[in-house]
């Protein structure tokens, strides 16, 4: 999946997810960068810091990724950023060895579970131990 910001004066910013990574080129008139950074890496909940949205590291919580907020429009940013989320979650959980939903399935199975059983209120067992 490829995403692309363009704004005037401020270059080109382009994304893209390729398997297990994400590219990042970034371009002005100036000056080109090119970086690619594994999934497993980034935070998958990004941070607005206006008038950026940043994927941060897992490990020192610096901005990897900055994108800028709605741009080009709010629905190929917003399908942009639910992607790159869900596909950082994916891969980190595929690399910690977490299945995913493992504990939904877990929670959803106990639901109907019936409380266990008591003695009837107001009954009371005293061993022969506490007897005084």
């Amino acid at each position: 999946m490829k995403f692309v910001q363009k704004q005037f004066l401020k270059g080109t910013r382009e994304f893209e997810i390729i398997g297990e990574t994400v590219s990042y080129r970034y371009k002005t008139a100036l000056k080109e960068e090119k970086l690619t950074f594994d999934l497993r890496m980034l935070n998958p909940e990004p941070e607005r810091n206006p008038p950026f949205l940043e994927f941060q590291s897992r490990v020192n919580r610096e901005a990897l990724l900055s994108l800028w907020i709605d741009k080009p429009n709010a629905g190929e940013f917003e399908a942009f950023v639910d992607e790159l989320s869900r596909r950082a979650r994916q891969e980190y959980n595929a690399f910690a060895g977490l299945k995913a939903g493992a504990a939904a399935e877990g929670l959803a199975a106990n639901i109907y579970e019936e409380p266990p059983e008591f003695d009837k209120p107001g009954q009371r067992k005293i061993s022969k131990a506490s007897k005084p």
